[in-house]
């Protein structure tokens, strides 16, 4: 039978040499950097086997893009399709710039390169989508509530309406039954 495990750190760790004097004769000495039967996760896999690792395409991938940021040339890391990218950048960037490309180009290099060089536009809708201010929006809540009020309050008032009187009175409101102070309602020819 085997002894109990001890883990072994590298020599130059001097604050560990006393764990290595006191190891008891018996006891396995599992070196950190070796190969382990049984790994962890998909990570600790790959790092305890350097061979398996490298024929990832993750890693390939990952060692390529590492050595393109070295380079100086451009580089498909650098986001570079082809000659037509490259044809593409350099009409671009002869053209004479106006301010607001130029701001583009050093605030934004990729927007300038979607934008002057490649000539990608945002989508334009044919309807555009009703935006209210929050101010409009809010005098719009207020003048249904307002309406609403004085449906109320002509009848039961807001105080004593029910939920129902109330839900109703809120709905007519909003979907323009009672109208606004001032106009004459077609049911009783007066103003409101």
């Amino acid at each position: 039978m085997r002894g109990p495990l001890a883990f072994a750190w590298p020599a130059e760790c001097s604050r560990f040499g006393a764990v290595a004097e006191r190891l008891v004769a018996g006891d396995r000495t599992l070196a950190r950097t070796r190969i382990p039967l049984h790994a962890f996760s998909e990570a600790d896999r790959l790092l305890a086997r350097a061979l398996e690792a490298i024929a990832s395409p993750l890693v390939v991938a990952s060692r390529q893009c590492w050595r393109s940021w070295q380079r100086p040339q451009i580089t498909t890391h650098d986001g570079t399709t082809g000659a037509h990218s490259d044809v593409a950048l350099g009409r671009a960037l002869r053209r004479a710039q106006s301010t607001t490309s130029l701001r583009r180009l050093l605030r934004d290099p990729a927007g300038f390169v979607w934008r002057y060089a490649l000539g990608w536009r945002s989508p334009t809708f044919e309807q555009q989508p009703l935006v209210l201010s929050p101010s409009v929006f809010g005098e719009l809540v207020h003048e249904l509530m307002r309406r609403a009020i004085d449906a109320l309050e002509a009848d039961p008032g807001v105080s004593r309406a029910s939920e129902t009187k109330t839900r109703n009175a809120v709905e007519d409101s909003r979907s323009g039954r009672l109208t606004p102070r001032g106009a004459n309602c077609a049911g009783c020819g007066g103003g409101h």
